[in-house]
């Protein structure tokens, strides 16, 4: 089942809330829902791709990058996501998603997600994004110029560059 009711919310979340510069995070705060459990009470493995589809939804809305996209007719591809499972989380528990851009190359948007219970790490997900004009991948450090941020980015994180070095 698609998250319609939850993607509304964080939509509206965006639309009234603070606007983000590319280095904040975004935290979304979420329950368990009896949609998103399997036959063994805990998460679906598949929910956590939805859910971390509304943080990176939130992050690039409240920075601009949506409306920069939507305007150019340009499109928002996954080309690559990591996730690792530390702790399930179970029927009805709150959990926060926290969403940060890392860094950037010459062609790709690198993401951290992390899902968290009573501050600790459940689950820890990192996504490589390109943005794709209508013939090439539109560099970042240009997306993030076109909006008035630096277009420099920050060191690599080692976990980026060893999974890197994996896909």
């Amino acid at each position: 089942m698609n998250l319609y009711f939850r993607r509304l919310l964080v939509l509206l979340k965006t639309w009234r809330g603070e606007s983000l510069t590319p280095l904040d995070e975004s935290v979304l705060q979420f329950h368990v829902l009896p949609t998103d459990i399997s036959w063994r009470s805990h998460m679906l493995n598949s929910r956590y791709m939805n859910v971390m589809e509304l943080g990176y939804t939130d992050l690039a809305s409240r920075m601009g990058l949506h409306t920069l996209i939507r305007r150019q007719r340009w499109q928002f591809k996954i080309v690559a996501v990591n996730l690792q499972y530390f702790h399930p989380l179970k029927f009805l528990q709150r959990y926060e998603l926290s969403t940060r851009l890392l860094c950037w190359d010459n062609q790709c948007l690198y993401l951290e997600q992390c899902f968290r219970q009573n501050r600790k790490t459940v689950a820890l997900g990192r996504v490589k994004v390109i943005i794709r004009g209508r013939r090439d991948s539109i560099a970042p450090g240009y997306l993030l110029e076109l909006l008035g941020y630096d277009p420099a980015s920050p060191i690599f994180p080692t976990t980026i560059q060893q999974w890197l070095k994996t896909t």
